[in-house]
Order: structure tokens, then sequence, then C-alpha cells
């Protein structure tokens, strides 16, 4: 069995920690930056309470820990992989990081330490992902403009997401990665674009708009979390 410890309680973190129960994997432990918390989360799966920390050392000092699943806010993420590279624990890193090339040096580091360095975007990893090409060419021939959309209405501003000093990218970050990273699956050059974002109050980038022309094709790219809008989840247009 692979003993994984989640870092972060949210959402996603429950998501991760549902799933381990399957194939080999083990929930072995769960960080967060209480212990009230830790343990409320580690109550939900039976864990011990030896095994809900809220120090950071001491998770990772656990002989028994063998990977983490990180699911804190992006502010956070690159101190928490700093600790799995230094402690040689593998990772699976819930999506964005705050910096590219800083991502990229990370991702170094574990190849150096013989470390698996994940990102939990479990979309490109599915089948379907793989056959896109050919299945744009088999059913809707050549492409003169691709509009990729993720809007997930969101009211509630005291989550997390509307924490800029937590979550910098906002939408753009969180929601706007999708569209992005379909897009990315047919170019190998960079795209000329431009843009529009909103801003709430509390300075959060809310929504994302982003037009951009390469190799003759149209790009346009949304993300929001404004309840105003009517879209489908990807479009794809044929010349």
């Amino acid at each position: 069995m692979i003993n994984v410890g989640v870092v972060g309680t949210g959402m996603m973190a429950n998501v991760i920690a549902k799933s381990l129960s399957k194939d080999k994997f083990l929930l072995n432990s769960v960080l967060s930056r209480t212990d009230k918390m830790a343990k409320w989360f580690g109550g939900q799966y039976n864990l011990p309470d030896n095994k809900c920390y809220s120090d950071i050392v001491s998770f990772f000092s656990d002989p028994d820990l063998d990977a983490v699943y990180i699911a804190t806010p992006t502010s956070e993420k690159e101190r928490i992989i700093q600790f799995a590279l230094e402690y040689n624990k593998h990772a699976l890193i819930e999506k964005p990081l705050p910096s590219s090339d800083r991502a990229m040096e990370l991702y170094g580091e574990a190849r150096r330490r013989g470390l698996f360095f994940l990102d939990a975007t479990h979309c490109i990893h599915n089948a379907i992902f793989k056959d896109l090409n050919g299945l744009i060419e088999k059913y809707v021939g050549n492409l003169s403009c691709i509009e990729a959309v993720f809007f997930w209405p969101s009211a509630d501003e005291r989550s997390m997401k509307f924490n800029s000093e937590l979550e910098p990218l906002g939408a753009l970050g969180d929601l706007g990665w999708y569209p992005a990273r379909l897009v990315s699956e047919f170019f190998s050059a960079g795209i000329d674009v431009s843009g529009y974002s909103y801003l709430n109050a509390s300075g959060t980038l809310v929504e994302s708009n982003v037009v951009g022309v390469a190799n003759g094709m149209t790009i346009k790219l949304s993300s929001s979390y404004l309840n105003r809008h009517s879209a489908p989840d990807f479009g794809f247009f044929s010349a």
C-alpha cells in the first residue's frame, strides 16, 4: 500500500481522501492549519488523532508517509512542495502554481531526487483527450475558431478563492487553466493575445476573457465566477 497524507481540508481534499480507499492507496494522515480542523477532517475518514497534524514538520516526519496530496491555497503551495522534496515524499498537487518558472524548477528537483511530482488535473489523462485531434478531424473538419469556456458562478465571497492574498490568480488560475490547457494542444508556439479581466471590490480576479490569433485561427478563452453568462463548456467551429 502507498500511504498518502492530505494537505488541506477543503472540497478537493475530501474528493481525494474518498478515492484513496481504492486500489493500492491508503489515507495515512492530514495536515491542516489547526488541530481542530485536522481532527474534524480525520474523523470523517476514521483517522486516529495522532495522524491529524497541524505542525508541518511532524506531518512530514511521519515514517509511514509515502506521498502527499497538496490542496492548499495557491500562495502556500510552493512552501509545502519544498517540504515534500526535502523529506523525499512524492507529491500530487492541485493546480495552479503561482509561477510557471518556479514550478519547472521544482519539477526538476523532484526528477533529480527520483520522486513523482504530478499535477492533479485528470482531464489530460482521460483517453478522449488523447484522441481529441482525431475526433475533431473526423467530426468537425478544419478549425477556424476555438472557444473554450469555464464558468462556475459563485456568490459566496467568504470562500478562499475570493481571497486575493491566498489565491492571487483568482478565476484565471482556478478555472482558466482548463481552457488554456485545452487550447495548448493545438499549438506548439506562442499565441498573440489580448484580453480583459474583472476584479471585485476586494481585488480578486473574478473573470478573465482572452482573444488571440495563431496559425490563422482565432482563440477565445473565458473563465468566470460571475453569474451572468450562458455558454457551452467548449465550442469548436469549422471553416
